[in-house]
């Protein structure tokens, strides 16, 4: 009976040596160097932390205000954890955002990162958020939205792998929004998770626009799969104030591997760009299933670039989808029908969209979709930039 006791009291101090720690209780590993830490992110999936012992390790008061330490917030780098946050504030723009590293390094359950909220009314904290980016010596801003199956860890992963560039004046900042883990709740993030970001990020848009204006830097955006949804989402919610004003938001929209209609720049599906124009009300809204989809798009920026890749069998997915009773798909994809889409397009935007075929990229995995960040394509985005 001693023995059993003994061999009890053994096996619960092993599991206490052992098992990591809840993450918001667990100290951040300093030496877990996975990704650097980013200027800026906007995401819609942090909170508050619970305790203080990392936000005095990342952000100690004797260089941080305690006003910045109280706008501290954390978000997870994965599905499991991050489902979990509520996401009722809507997006932020985070800046200084640090990863907050974990001894267990092959393991993604438990990282996270922090970083401080730039309040919506704080001219001057805004500021700071991109002279981070300033501060590494870039120029331009390309604002980098993920599709569907990506957690944060990957997503700024990607993104700084891109920074780490020297042939580049993009300087890369992550868009994170809730998305699901399996392409199985496709049309959950289609119907409901891409619609609360996109109007999210319509909101958050004067702010980045003011600070585009301050400190005069080109802004362009790309959007990888889902993110494209998005992005039309977005650009339905603001084309009337995009048409207004003087400028276009951004040089240049990169619409990778587009998990949207194949139609969108259609002749059918489009009014000339005129008729569209002054028809635009600030209450202007529409089925965005419906027509102007890219004329809306095409308002946004100086120049938009679809990549696309015939051997993408997401298509083929996204257009056996559309034949399936309840589906939330009524068309092919643009994934892999770029051609079709070139040859049909609208004549007003035969000179505002410009259609590149993936040829040489190494592509990820079985599906040949998630070759965003793949050589051939950042070198498009490097080189097709609009001066």
């Amino acid at each position: 009976m001693a023995l059993v006791s003994y061999f009890c009291l053994y096996i619960v101090i092993f599991i206490g040596l052992t098992v990591e720690s809840w993450v918001s209780g667990a100290l951040c590993d300093p030496d877990d160097q996975r990704v650097n830490d980013v200027p800026v992110v906007i995401t819609n999936r942090m909170y508050k932390p619970k305790h203080m012992r990392n936000v005095d390790l990342l952000f100690p008061n004797s260089t941080y205000s305690e006003k910045q330490r109280n706008n501290v917030r954390k978000f997870y780098g994965t599905h499991e954890k991050q489902e979990k946050i509520d996401d009722s504030a809507g997006a932020e723009i985070l800046y200084d955002v640090k990863y907050c590293g974990k001894s267990r390094k092959e393991s993604l359950t438990s990282t996270s990162f922090y970083g401080i909220v730039a309040p919506k009314d704080d001219e001057k904290e805004l500021k700071k958020a991109f002279k981070k980016v300033e501060d590494k010596g870039k120029k331009k801003v390309l604002f980098a939205m993920h599709g569907i199956g990506t957690n944060p860890f990957d997503q700024i992963q990607g993104c700084d792998n891109f920074n780490e560039r020297t042939d580049s004046d993009y300087f890369a900042v992550p868009i994170i929004w809730k998305n699901a883990n399996s392409l199985a709740k496709f049309c959950e993030d289609k119907d409901k998770n891409a619609p609360k970001i996109a109007k999210e990020l319509s909101d958050l848009w004067p702010i980045i626009e003011l600070i585009k204006k301050r400190n005069v830097m080109p802004m362009s955006l790309m959007a990888h799969s889902l993110g494209n949804r998005v992005l039309s989402i977005f650009a339905e919610s603001r084309s009337y104030s995009a048409y207004m004003n003087k400028e276009t938001m951004f040089k240049d929209i990169y619409m990778v591997a587009p998990a949207v209609r194949w139609n969108m720049f259609n002749n059918e599906e489009n009014d000339p760009i005129e008729t569209y124009t002054t028809s635009l009300t600030p209450q202007t809204s529409t089925d965005t299933d419906k027509h102007n989809q890219g004329n809306q798009i095409s308002l946004l920026a100086d120049k938009v670039h679809v990549l696309w890749n015939e051997k993408d069998k997401a298509g083929v997915v996204y257009a056996l989808s559309t034949r399936m009773l309840g589906s939330c798909n009524r068309h092919k994809g643009l994934l892999n029908n770029g051609d079709n889409a070139e040859t049909r397009i609208h004549r007003d935007l035969k000179d505002k969209v410009d259609f590149y075929r993936l040829q040489n990229a190494r592509f990820d995995s079985f599906l040949h979709h998630s070759y965003q960040w793949e050589e051939e394509a950042v070198t498009y985005f490097i080189g097709n930039y609009t001066n």
